[in-house]
């Protein structure tokens, strides 16, 4: 067993930040902060090297387990538009080469190396001004290192941002456990598009990848995925179609168990699992709405609980060994939306 740093004592609790000195409680800790502040900080988590195919990716440099943090980045270029505008695209266009322009040397050399991959990609962001369904702007921002990440379907990364007036920066964190060599990927393409419609079986996510990215993806799921996962994938969007046609119908109690047998799946369905915190939104939202609208559900019948405190509760449940502040953010909008709608608790994540 190791030793702790301050005192010799034996222990095996590590600094949660480099993991490299020990302390058997925290007055050793506080007592050894002033210097080891120093010299402490994040190991190394990636390194950018050529991918086959891919141009140049992201790989981890050690084991990371799920929330662990691989990338925090400030962006070259952040630029902002009016979403309500017709002509968004063109208006980006140009804010992004008056904001190219007025770069360094250096950093137009570090843009122009991402042209070998997909330049000109970049991570859209919610300016904060506004709620989560009627954003007054929509923010871009172009990122040096976050951009070399490549596109997976069975995504074992996930970004967020952390937003203000001042800055854009962003984050990457572990969705899986990611083992040292294994190239670290994200998801080009979110589950559901505008319409809620998922978009998570191959012939889905092929066709928004051409439409988004004008590419044909050739990831592990899309090239030896097994039969199995494919069609719990496609029986996910068909259970998701399903009850986007029969809420309408006032069918809310079947509704609530075929969210509830969409849960199941994507629990057991590898690449999915962080959509469950949506499913459980769902949920809560259904029976919220349902019980605004004096609408009876049989919950014994469909195995759920009466509480339905229980689903709010889920959702954060679901939402926190990722770590995504990004995720917190929308959750508090939702919460602070139900609050006016359904006259409930808010209950903000803090």
């Amino acid at each position: 067993m190791a030793k702790c740093t301050v005192c010799g004592e034996a222990t095996s609790n590590k600094c949660g930040k480099c993991g490299q000195v020990w302390y058997c409680k925290r007055e050793c800790q506080v007592t050894d902060w002033n210097e080891h502040k120093k010299v402490c900080k994040y190991p190394e988590s990636y390194e950018v090297k050529q991918s086959e195919g891919k141009g140049f990716g992201l790989f981890a440099k050690r084991d990371l387990n799920i929330g662990d943090l691989i990338i925090r980045e400030d962006p070259i270029i952040r630029v902002t538009s009016d979403n309500r505008s017709a002509g968004i695209a063109f208006e980006r266009l140009a804010k992004f080469e008056d904001a190219f322009r007025k770069l360094n040397r250096a950093t137009k050399l570090k843009l122009l190396a991402l042209a070998g991959d997909r330049f000109g990609t970049m991570i859209e962001i919610e300016n904060e001004e506004g709620d989560e369904f009627d954003r007054g702007s929509r923010d871009s921002a172009l990122y040096e290192i976050i951009s070399r990440i490549n596109h997976s379907c069975r995504p074992n990364a996930m970004y967020s941002f952390m937003m203000s007036n001042r800055e854009a920066k962003a984050e990457v964190r572990a969705l899986t456990k990611i083992a040292k060599g294994q190239e670290i990927c994200i998801t080009y393409i979110p589950a559901t598009d505008d319409e809620r419609v998922f978009r998570i079986s191959k012939e889905r996510r092929q066709a928004a990848l051409m439409s988004l990215r004008n590419f044909v993806c050739q990831c592990e799921l899309c090239l030896h995925g097994s039969l199995e996962e494919e069609e719990m994938r496609k029986r996910i969007e068909e259970l998701n179609d399903e009850v986007a046609k029969i809420i309408p119908n006032g069918k809310f109690e079947k509704a609530a168990g075929l969210i509830l047998t969409r849960i199941d799946l994507m629990e057991r369905c590898p690449g999915l699992v962080q959509e469950v915190t949506i499913a459980y939104r769902d949920l809560y939202e259904l029976l919220l709405e349902a019980r605004r609208r004096s609408i009876h559900i049989n919950y014994k019948r469909i195995k759920l609980s009466s509480n339905i405190d229980v689903y709010r509760e889920k959702i954060v449940e679901s939402a926190k060994p990722f770590k995504l502040d990004i995720m917190k953010v929308i959750y508090n909008e939702i919460m602070q939306k139900f609050s006016t709608k359904y006259g409930v608790e808010p209950n903000l994540w803090i």
